[in-house]
């Protein structure tokens, strides 16, 4: 059986692997987990999981204690008809109960993620002329708080 990162075969179907797979077929669980189409409680489990080892018929998660308890015959199967309607394969899949998960999930990692691209943003904020130049001019300082990323549904269109 291969590591989770290495190669997992061709049977993924064209030459130009999905973004969850790397040209080399190596499986990023951060991304397919949210890729999967699920919802409720599977996509919680999923996302909540570690890929621990995979190759062409078989995924292995893991899963602390308290999640594992929560995930079903009927929800790790939906789990697993998402993994094999994503990927392309019939694929077993073994959802396993590990104390300490050793890998970031992808639910840490999308958090992680959004952390670094907003203190990206502060600090370019910050570091902007005209920015700088009202804060020098009003004596202003940027409240850190008060940044956050804006839904693009929140703007008015122009055609209100």
């Amino acid at each position: 059986m291969q590591d989770a990162q290495e190669k997992i075969g061709p049977e993924f179907g064209d030459k130009s692997p999905p973004p969850e797979l790397d040209t080399d077929n190596s499986i990023h669980w951060s991304s397919l987990a949210y890729d999967l189409g699920l919802q409720g409680l599977a996509q919680e489990i999923a996302v909540n999981s570690t890929l621990d080892q995979a190759d062409e018929f078989h995924f292995y998660l893991n899963l602390n204690a308290e999640i594992l308890k929560l995930a079903d015959p009927q929800i790790e199967d939906e789990i697993r008809q998402a993994m094999t309607a994503k990927l392309g394969v019939s694929l077993n899949l073994e959802l396993r109960k590990q104390d300490q998960l050793q890998v970031e999930t992808p639910r840490l990692f999308l958090q992680r993620r959004l952390q670094e691209q907003r203190e990206a943003v502060i600090e370019e904020i910050k570091q902007d002329s005209i920015v700088r130049k009202l804060g020098d001019a009003f004596e202003a300082e940027l409240v850190v708080s008060s940044v956050r990323k804006i839904d693009e549904t929140d703007i008015p269109s122009d055609d209100a």
